[in-house]
């Protein structure tokens, strides 16, 4: 197991020597030493490729980077295995992150699909906005649904609950056998992100960098998982949607 030593000590500086708010791919691209691997672990990855913080990384990075990807619903881990066929080193779950057991999510029905008005991800896949917002707040998902579904089934039918197979981080790391250190956690489950963050054994771990998605949390739970993160030795700073903690040492 690599330890972080010079490597970790020229990264923060130049980090903070860059720039005083970094963004996310200047912060992956500045892990990328010589020598030793990039391990990451991606809960909540989607189809892996549309709008995801992590792929551009990867992508120029396979030789360099381990990842684990993590991703509850069944019906797009064909897609995600397609999108990262170009990747030697990866692992990928069809699981949530919880307690050992099931968790309960929530998303659109399929068949309320045809009848999204949406104003953004216009050329993207049918897939992809509807999937995208699935999520174990049953509120997350029916403001979405207020918002952009026109159909006529009633807000609490659109809506759907599905059970699926949840596991802790640690015990899908330990399953996968890619590495033994993490590096990079990155989170976005829409809404449920504070909860994951706490079932991630981040104590044990300590990884580097975690980025999540922080604007759907609301300001109280946003507030409460950054005392959090900075208690277990992180600096929390946001950006944009998402926020991003450092580990300090």
């Amino acid at each position: 197991m690599a330890e972080v030593g010079k490597a970790g000590k020229s990264w923060g500086r130049w980090l903070w020597g860059k720039a005083r708010k970094p963004r996310f791919r200047e912060t992956l691209d500045a892990l990328i030493v010589p020598g030793d691997t990039v391990n990451v672990l991606q809960i909540g990855a989607n189809d892996g490729l549309i709008n995801d913080p992590l792929h551009g990384f990867l992508r120029a990075n396979p030789k360099q980077t381990q990842v684990i990807l993590v991703e509850p619903q069944a019906e797009l881990i064909p897609i995600l295995t397609a999108t990262y066929a170009f990747h030697p080193r990866h692992r990928i779950f069809a699981a949530a992150v919880g307690p050992v057991g099931h968790l309960t999510l929530y998303r659109l029905r399929k068949s309320c699909w045809p009848d999204l008005a949406l104003d953004y991800g216009r050329n993207w896949p049918a897939y992809r906005a509807p999937s995208g917002i699935t999520s174990g707040e049953r509120g997350h998902v029916e403001a979405w649904v207020k918002t952009y579904y026109r159909g006529t089934v009633p807000v609490h039918e659109a809506v759907e609950a599905v059970e699926v197979e949840s596991l802790p981080s640690s015990t899908l790391i330990e399953r996968a056998g890619l590495f033994r250190r993490l590096d990079v956690l990155q989170v976005d489950v829409e809404g449920f992100d504070d909860h994951v963050i706490r079932q991630s054994d981040i104590p044990r771990w300590r990884p580097r960098v975690i980025h999540y998605e922080r604007t759907h949390l609301g300001a109280t739970r946003e507030a409460a998982i950054a005392a959090e993160l900075d208690a277990l030795g992180y600096e929390v700073q946001p950006l944009g949607m998402n926020a991003l903690a450092r580990r300090r040492d």
